[in-house]
């Protein structure tokens, strides 16, 4: 079982370096920096999603440190804009024992593209404990989310 999701954390570590890069700078030709954000299983040594700068020009990932504090967001996606960023809270195991469903759900950060800050806008359940997979449409108006 631990194997399961170690092996989870860390496809979800190389999908989120490589796919949810955004240029800071880019646009104005500043450089060719980009803000990485890596989204983890929350424990004793991780409390949520963190922020790297990669310089392209040095093949460099610099640590900006925590992002943001949420529960396990194994799969994050930002929004076509770059402004938005939403991340799945796994809440999965067995039930707690005062008989209450965990319920997975959705978070909603802003972000800022100079610090690497995530200042958190919003949580909605998911109708599920295990959210695993986020699909934002290319207008960034509607996003879906597969338990």
């Amino acid at each position: 079982m631990a194997l399961k999701y170690f092996c989870a954390a860390v496809l979800a570590l190389l999908v989120c370096c490589f796919v949810f890069a955004n240029a800071i700078g880019a646009e104005a030709g500043l450089s060719e920096r980009y803000l990485v954000y890596i989204g983890t299983y929350t424990g004793a040594k991780s409390r949520g999603i963190y922020s790297y700068s990669y310089q392209t020009s040095a093949g460099k990932f610099d640590s900006m440190g925590l992002a943001a504090e949420s529960i396990n967001p194994s799969f994050i996606v930002r929004d076509p804009h770059h402004h938005v960023l939403y991340a799945v809270n796994e809440r999965g195991g067995p039930p707690p024992i005062d008989g209450t469903t965990p319920t997975g759900s959705v978070s909603t950060f802003a972000i800022d593209l100079h610090t690497g800050q995530l200042k958190f806008l919003n949580k909605i359940s998911s109708a599920g404990r295990t959210p695993a997979h986020l699909v934002i449409d290319e207008t960034g108006k509607s996003l879906f989310v597969a338990n």
